[in-house]
């Protein structure tokens, strides 16, 4: 079943990003895209999707007005809200008017892949056709939670044992798991899921990479493996383990949450479990710059990269990366990199 998805967004660059993720998504297609409340509601009549991704604040009709006309409209229809880090009392509307979950911007890859694996779980449910790949891989949640650490804290013997474990179950059972794409996004789901759990990050990128499959399943089995490898080397080459654990996991929270603007040493050193002098000054040893510095790092090189969009508003990028102020996102970006925002468009040759 192919999962028809509407997407109401006001941000035009924000709507094509979430458009983009989700054509990315095995089973998933977008049936729609609006830029306000009104013009979706004109679509689910005509379009019927399975399910509404819809921003909570737009104008002409917001996101709650619109969750309540799309249920008369389909009583069926699975909702999910886009918010902002102010807009609880909103999200909590819209769980009270039964919208399956919310997502905070910005939008993350695999947290919309895991709403959109949620979901069409809970569609197959309804309609008693839970996926066997499903059932499958959550008897086994147990063995690729463990892969997930293994791989996380780059322990190669330890995953390799784990996952030989694994994958001669899977073979014994590939007939009943017929399409290995499936099983394969099931697996990453579940590996992502442990990792946002236990240490507030994500897997690099590459992990959602596409695979070529063959069909036989020794062969997929083997091609699965040495891509989870490649993942692992990607992860000791992005943090040269030299570092502590403890820092790796101020990286990661910092990675995961730099868009947020009440990011701050103190909740990384709670979520840790460590006094924030101490995780300062580890910090400052391993990585040779202090935690606010990193930050600021951190949020400026994303800054330029959203710069390079033309369609992108600079306010837009200010507001992305993890700054309230407007003023203060320019002082600080001229500052790192020697230009305004503005002044640096232009020496990309954008006007």
């Amino acid at each position: 079943m192919m999962l028809q998805v509407l997407v109401v967004e006001d941000e035009r660059w924000i709507r094509q990003s979430i458009c983009k993720m989700i054509g990315q998504i095995d089973g998933c297609q977008v049936a729609g895209e609006a830029k306000d409340g009104q013009e979706g509601l004109r679509l689910l009549k005509e379009l019927a999707p399975d399910v509404l991704m819809t921003d909570i604040h737009m104008p002409v009709m917001n996101g709650l007005q619109l969750i309540g006309e799309a249920r008369r409209l389909l009583p069926k229809l699975e909702i999910i809200l886009f918010s902002g880090f102010n807009d609880f009392d909103y999200v909590r509307e819209g769980l009270r008017q039964g919208v399956h979950d919310y997502l905070l911007k910005p939008i993350q890859p695999e947290e919309l892949y895991r709403v959109t694996q949620q979901v069409a779980q809970k569609i197959a449910q309804k309609k008693g056709k839970l996926p066997q790949q499903f059932v499958w891989i959550e008897a086994w949640r147990g063995n690729a939670k463990r892969l997930a650490e293994y791989l996380w804290l780059a322990d190669k013997p330890k995953f390799e044992a784990e996952w030989s474990l694994l994958s001669s179950e899977w073979i014994k059972h590939e007939k009943e798991v017929e399409d290995v794409y499936e099983f394969f996004h099931l697996l990453v789901y579940i590996l992502n899921e442990r990792i946002r759990e236990n240490y507030g990050a994500q897997l690099p990128e590459q992990i959602f990479h596409p695979l070529d499959f063959t069909g036989d399943a020794a062969r997929d089995a083997d091609m699965i493996r040495e891509h989870l490898l490649g993942v692992m080397n990607e992860l000791l080459t992005e943090r040269n383990w030299r570092k502590s654990h403890v820092v790796v996991k101020a990286v990661s929270y910092i990675e995961a949450q730099y868009a947020n603007p009440h990011l701050s040493l103190f909740d990384a050193a709670e979520l840790i479990g460590l006094s924030h002098p101490y995780l300062s000054r580890l910090f400052k040893e391993e990585m040779g710059k202090t935690f606010v510095e990193y930050v600021t790092e951190l949020r400026i090189n994303k800054a330029r990269e959203m710069l390079g969009d033309p369609d992108v508003k600079v306010y837009e990028v200010a507001g992305a990366v993890g700054y309230t102020e407007y003023t203060y996102f320019v002082r600080v970006f001229k500052r790192v990199v020697g230009y305004s925002p503005s002044d640096y468009r232009k020496q990309l040759g954008i006007r």
